[in-house]
């Protein structure tokens, strides 16, 4: 029965904490939009390293406006993005970005950033850009369109573009329910003065929403199915005569609690795992529900590790319940998600990277009480037996996934040696037919599916304005 109620509360916080993990996936796109936007933000910045400042903020003002824009559409689960067109590698087109909805625009906007409201005005103020959206710092708009609206009235040749300008001027870039909340000149000219500073300070108050709104929904979710099933558990032991009604309350309210805590824990530390991993560029790890479940191997792993270390435990427990958390999670994250289908079966190597995160959670685990807890000296002497147990643990499941890795390779050779020489076949021959057919083969061997499968879709996709994706 204590066997059933542990796998249980295991199944329990695993579904609470991905259901938390789903709940948080718009907040963790809009963290995506704004990494994406900083670092669009910093390599312009680069780019333009010799420019004067007055004229670098125009520029970094349109990124700004476009990041701000998607952070806040992905939030809201908006199927709409900002794109400068810049960036789609046309500078010079008419409109400055582009509201796109799937690969097409469905607005196009001019952005212009200036100190003066009447020079932003007269920039602005030209045919090319009648009937776009007409996007002015947040402090200037308002005296922009005073302006635009007097000079529409007073009967002039350019009246029709004052009118114009009048009707579509914004001081922020929106679309629908999306909108980017503005920019005012002096924070363009401090991005452009500081776009390292202003880049890093934009990407911190998202991860510190995106770390936030976690925690809450991944509480909520852990208190909310913890709970359910405490009260289904509690009730057939009240019924059994087990516990009396007065228990019962409390085993609900302990149950509930402590799963809203842990759920909370873990959908905190997965998020910032998240984010570091975004970061760093890794894509399987940047997914909420990979770094939530990965987070919480870490969680249930340390408070095993304390358990034992205080003789709470003995050592067969401790090794059968690091094992299930660490066999548990590559298996719920594996398929799909860090193995390709370049490495075949992957059943040996869940195994051993499974042994490999047990090895590092306990390590982890060790170096997290040297330095945080109050041990007695045979407390800190099982822990120091964990800690060199781990780094072996560490060291014999890397060699095994090294062996893996070369065997599996060596077998694919066969596989490559004769996809290049099919390939140089292809070339040699002038067979367009038999070129084609190589690679496709060659996406389909690594796992991958060619964006365009026939003429038709690769027609189309040339005939847009969009980025050509293979």
């Amino acid at each position: 029965m204590e066997k059933k109620e542990k796998n249980l509360k295991n199944k329990t916080n695993f579904i609470a904490e991905q259901t938390g993990a789903f709940l948080s996936n718009n907040i963790a796109e809009a963290t995506n939009e704004a990494v994406s936007g900083m670092n669009l933000l910093r390599s312009e910045s680069i780019r333009m390293a010799k420019v004067l400042t007055d004229k670098k903020q125009g520029n970094l003002f349109e990124i700004i406006e476009r990041a701000k824009f998607n952070v806040d559409a992905a939030s809201k689960g908006v199927d709409v993005r900002a794109v400068t067109t810049a960036e789609l590698g046309d500078p010079h087109a008419a409109a400055d970005i582009l509201i796109k909805k799937g690969g097409r625009a469905v607005r196009e906007v001019q952005a212009k950033s200036s100190s003066k409201a009447s020079d932003a005005l007269h920039e602005m103020n030209q045919e090319k850009y009648h009937g776009m959206q007409k996007l002015f710092n947040s402090d200037k708009v308002d005296k922009a369109k005073e302006l635009a609206k007097k000079r529409a009235d007073s009967g002039s040749i350019y009246s029709k573009e004052y009118q114009d300008t009048y009707k579509n001027a914004t001081g922020e870039l929106k679309h629908g329910k999306a909108h980017s909340g503005g920019t005012t000149h002096n924070e363009a000219m401090k991005a452009a003065k500081d776009t390292k500073g202003y880049a890093r300070n934009f990407e911190l108050d998202q991860f510190k929403k995106e770390i936030g709104i976690t925690t809450v929904n991944a509480a909520i979710a852990g208190g909310v199915i913890g709970g359910s099933i405490s009260i289904i558990s509690n009730c057939y032991k009240l019924n059994k005569g087990q516990i009396d009604s007065g228990e019962f309350l409390g085993n609900v309210t302990k149950d509930t609690t402590k799963a809203a805590a842990t759920s909370g824990a873990v959908g905190a530390l997965g998020s910032g795992m998240r984010i570091a991993a975004k970061k760093a560029g890794s894509i399987s790890l940047s997914k909420t529900n990979v770094a939530t479940a990965i987070a919480s191997s870490v969680i249930e792993s340390g408070v095993t590790i304390y358990k034992y270390i205080k003789g709470e435990i003995d050592e067969y427990e401790t090794i059968s319940t690091l094992g299930d958390t660490g066999v548990s999670t590559m298996s719920s994250i594996y398929t799909g998600a860090v193995a390709g289908a370049f490495f075949g079966p992957v059943g040996a190597l869940v195994g051993s990277v499974a042994g490999f995160l047990i090895g590092s959670n306990v390590y982890q685990s060790c170096i997290a009480m040297f330095k945080n807890s109050e041990l007695r000296i045979a407390e800190y002497r099982r822990l120091i037996q964990m800690y060199d147990e781990s780094i072996e643990i560490m060291k014999s499941q890397r060699e095994k996934m090294e062996s893996y890795f070369r065997k599996r390779l060596s077998k694919n050779q066969a596989n490559f040696d004769s996809f290049f020489s099919n390939f140089e076949l292809s070339l040699t021959n002038n067979d367009h037919i038999l070129f084609i057919k190589n690679m496709n083969d060659l996406a389909v061997f690594l796992g991958k599916e060619l964006k365009y499968t026939n003429f038709e879709d690769f027609d189309a996709a040339m005939n847009s304005d969009d980025p050509l994706i293979l």
